[in-house]
């Protein structure tokens, strides 16, 4: 008989992005996309191993799908509030339907039944006391709410 192994998670983190919304960097329609770069003014983040905030300078390389789709690619730095700097990247998708990517490009709200925000995530630092996260196989989901989003990781194994 085939045994299938039980996916276990555990919370790792919140995080929460102040996106500058207000002047994306629009290069054009590539293929079927369009991209479109949003910068990342800062953020914080919290979970039962580390605590902080995020630094400005950070962005989001995105590709938006004329289907509603979004191809999302962030990369930030967090510093910890002992001072220990975290690479983070991520990597998803964000699905909604025509009206609600109307909704969100407004800046408004979306319920949670309205689209799917799902991520892959790779953490890097040099910092001994958080060097578990070179290491770490890091999902998430997010809560879309106007052009900050709120992410939930857990480490995955």
């Amino acid at each position: 008989m085939n045994e299938v192994a039980q996916l276990k998670h555990t919370f790792l983190m919140t995080l929460t992005l102040d996106v500058n919304a207000n002047d994306p960097q629009i290069v054009g329609t590539i293929g079927r996309q369009k991209r479109i770069i949003a910068g990342i003014n800062g953020g914080s983040f919290s979970g039962p191993l580390l605590h902080g905030h995020v630094l400005p300078g950070g962005a989001d390389w995105v590709l938006m799908g004329s289907d509603g789709s979004m191809d999302i690619d962030v990369r930030t730095t967090l510093q910890t509030n002992d001072g220990a700097l975290i690479y983070l990247q991520y990597k998803g998708r964000f699905l909604a339907a025509a009206k609600a990517k109307k909704k969100l490009s407004n800046g408004l709200s979306l319920s949670a039944d309205e689209y799917s925000l799902a991520v892959t995530a790779i953490f890097e630092t040099g910092h001994d006391q958080y060097n578990w996260l070179n290491d770490a196989i890091v999902v998430g989901t997010g809560v879309q709410q106007g052009f900050n989003p709120t992410y939930s990781f857990f480490t995955v194994g």
